[in-house]
């Protein structure tokens, strides 16, 4: 724990860099949309359209539309 004047930064706290990026909706790189068949279930700004980590269309999808079957994602 790191002390400045009478602020602590406790360390463990912290959130990681790709937190951030999911938090802020990521550097708007992309927008993603998520269908179970041909009903849209969820969208939202993405960090990525390519990959699984998170930030990702992948990752957003696999957390906020489980059954998803299908993904549209422009940008990034």
């Amino acid at each position: 724990m790191k002390k400045l004047n009478k602020l602590e930064i406790n360390s463990e706290k912290l959130m990681k860099n790709e937190e951030l990026v999911t938090l802020r909706g990521g550097y708007g790189s992309g927008w993603v949309k998520c269908f179970i068949g041909s009903v849209a279930c969820a969208n939202n700004p993405v960090a990525t359209c390519e990959g699984s980590g998170i930030g990702s269309a992948r990752w957003f999808c696999n957390t906020y539309c489980p059954s998803w079957t299908n993904l549209v994602c422009a940008g990034g």
